[in-house]
């Protein structure tokens, strides 16, 4: 994803990473526990400022949830959720609204595998 000032990288294990157009690397920064998982699927520029990511986490013996995180411009984790709860649940989408939230767009399997749903949360 290009801004800017930066270009940003989101891989694996959920780390964010940034260089300005010369290449040169100017933060990197991970986000999560080490007895989870947490992998992103979507990354945004957040108007004014910052980015925002959609994915999920997953503790061992646990469904994943739907996580979505906001950092700042340098790459500085500002705040991080989990949505829904009870069943696995997958991020794979977001969106910052004009009114300063966000639209986060997931499946769902409602505790029922072959019963997978879309789902979207307003944040």
């Amino acid at each position: 994803m290009s801004t800017r000032n930066s270009v940003c990288v989101l891989v694996g294990a959920l780390a964010l990473s940034g260089s300005p157009a010369s290449g040169q690397h100017t933060f990197q920064h991970s986000v999560g526990t080490n007895n989870g998982t947490e992998v992103g699927y979507d990354i945004d520029h957040i108007p004014g400022g910052g980015f925002c990511v959609a994915g999920y986490e997953q503790f061992v013996g646990q469904p994943a949830d739907v996580y979505v995180n906001r950092f700042r411009e340098d790459g500085l984790l500002i705040w991080a959720r989990r949505l829904f709860g009870t069943s696995r649940e997958v991020g794979y989408a977001i969106r910052p609204t004009s009114d300063g939230g966000f639209l986060v767009g997931a499946e769902t399997d409602s505790g029922a595998p072959a019963n997978t749903q879309i789902a979207l949360a307003k944040i």
